[in-house]
């Protein structure tokens, strides 16, 4: 079974992308969406308990997106 760490890892490889892009828009900055996409995956890292290795990618992109779209995460105001 795969650790903690390693399972991290591979999340971020495969979703961080994704989570800038949605964290860009959110934002509408760099500076902002970076912050908001390390504060995604700090939560997810500490929410790993509740995940399912098993869950298809499809299943852990919506989870990360929940995640980044939470009201704690978005901490940062949009910038006009």
């Amino acid at each position: 079974m795969e650790g903690v760490d390693q399972l991290f890892e591979r999340m971020v490889h495969e979703h961080k992308d994704r989570i800038f892009a949605a964290s860009l828009a959110m934002t509408g900055n760099r500076h902002d969406a970076e912050e908001v996409a390390q504060d995604t995956f700090l939560r997810a890292y500490h929410a790993l308990c509740t995940y399912t290795p098993e869950r298809s990618a499809v299943c852990t992109r919506d989870w990360l997106s929940s995640t980044a779209a939470s009201p704690t995460t978005r901490k940062v105001p949009r910038r006009r």
